[in-house]
C-alpha cells in the first residue's frame, strides 16, 4: 500500500471548509503583529491600532499577553475605560504549568486580572512539543489544556483555545492532535483556526465539532508569521504606518536578512 504524503490530510481537511458556517475574524495584530523585526508599537499606538479595527469592524482584537510585559498590563488597563463599539477584546496566555493547578498559576491569574471578555489559550497540538518541550506526558498536557479552559470559562470569560502547531501534530499523531481541540471544546472552550499553516488552517474539522472558527490574523504583514493569516482588509493598510520606520517587506512572516 502506498504511502499517505504528509500534506493528504491537510489537504482533506481543506476540502470541508467550503460549508455555509461563519468564519469569524480574530485579529492579532497587537501581539503576533509587533514580533516582526524592529516593530515596536508604544503603549498608544495599541489602543489607536485597537480602536481603529473596532472602527473597521473586527469582531476579536487580541490585545496581548498580560502575564509576559508590563505594557500588556497598562493596555487593558486602559482599555477597560474605552467604549468598543463592535470589538471583544481578548487576552492571552498559555495553558497552565504542568505542576501547577489552574488556580495557582499565575499566567492564568493574570489573563482573568486583564478582565476582558475573552481570553485565549494557547496550548501544545503536537507530541514533539509535549515530550520535548513541557516535559509532559500526553494525558498531562490534555489535562493542562482542560484545566485552563475550563477555570477560565467558569470566570465568566469566553475561552478560545489556540492550537499551537496543530497542523504539525497532526501530521504526526492525527488522532492525539483531535485529542487536543477535544480537550478544549468538552471544556468550553471555542477552537481558533489551527495555526502555522497558512490558509489550509481555515478548516472545518468534522471530527470535532460542527461549529463556527475563528480566522486568527493580522493586519497588512507585520509580524513574525504573518500572524498566522494575513488580513489584507482594504483600507487598512495605513495601520502600518506608525513611528516604525520598517519598510513593509521587511516586515512579512518568516523572510527577512540572514
Amino acid at each position: 500500500m502506498p504511502a499517505t504524503h504528509p500534506d493528504t490530510h491537510a489537504a482533506e481537511l481543506d476540502s470541508a471548509a467550503m460549508s455555509d458556517q461563519p468564519v469569524i475574524l480574530y485579529d492579532t495584530t497587537l501581539r503576533d503583529g509587533t514580533q516582526g523585526e524592529n516593530i515596536t508599537l508604544s503603549l498608544a499606538d495599541k489602543l489607536r491600532v485597537a480602536r481603529m479595527l473596532d472602527e473597521y469592524g473586527f469582531p476579536f482584537i487580541e490585545g496581548g499577553w498580560p502575564g509576559s510585559n508590563p505594557k500588556d498590563i497598562e493596555f487593558f488597563a486602559a482599555a477597560r475605560k474605552i467604549r468598543w463599539e463592535q470589538a471583544k477584546l481578548a487576552a492571552f496566555g498559555s495553558t497552565r504549568h504542568k505542576d501547577h493547578t489552574a488556580a495557582n498559576d499565575v499566567n492564568l491569574r493574570e489573563l482573568v486580572a486583564a478582565e476582558t471578555p475573552v481570553v485565549t489559550i494557547f496550548g501544545k497540538s503536537w507530541l514533539l512539543h509535549v515530550t520535548e518541550v513541557l516535559g509532559a506526558t500526553p494525558q498531562q498536557n490534555l489535562d493542562m489544556i482542560s484545566d485552563s479552559i475550563g477555570w477560565v470559562a467558569d470566570h465568566g470569560r469566553e475561552a478560545v483555545y489556540d492550537a499551537e502547531h496543530f497542523f504539525d501534530g497532526y501530521r504526526g499523531d492525527r488522532d492525539y492532535a483531535l485529542s487536543t481541540l477535544r480537550a478544549a471544546r468538552d471544556a468550553g472552550g471555542v477552537i481558533a483556526s489551527p495555526s502555522h499553516l497558512g490558509l489550509a488552517g481555515v478548516v472545518r474539522i468534522d471530527d470535532v465539532a460542527d461549529e463556527a472558527k475563528l480566522l486568527v490574523g493580522g493586519e497588512s504583514g507585520l509580524g513574525h508569521r504573518v500572524v498566522d493569516h494575513q488580513l489584507e482588509a482594504g483600507g487598512l493598510d495605513h495601520l502600518v504606518d506608525l513611528d516604525t520606520g520598517v519598510h513593509r517587506a521587511q516586515a512579512h512572516a518568516m523572510v527577512g536578512r540572514v
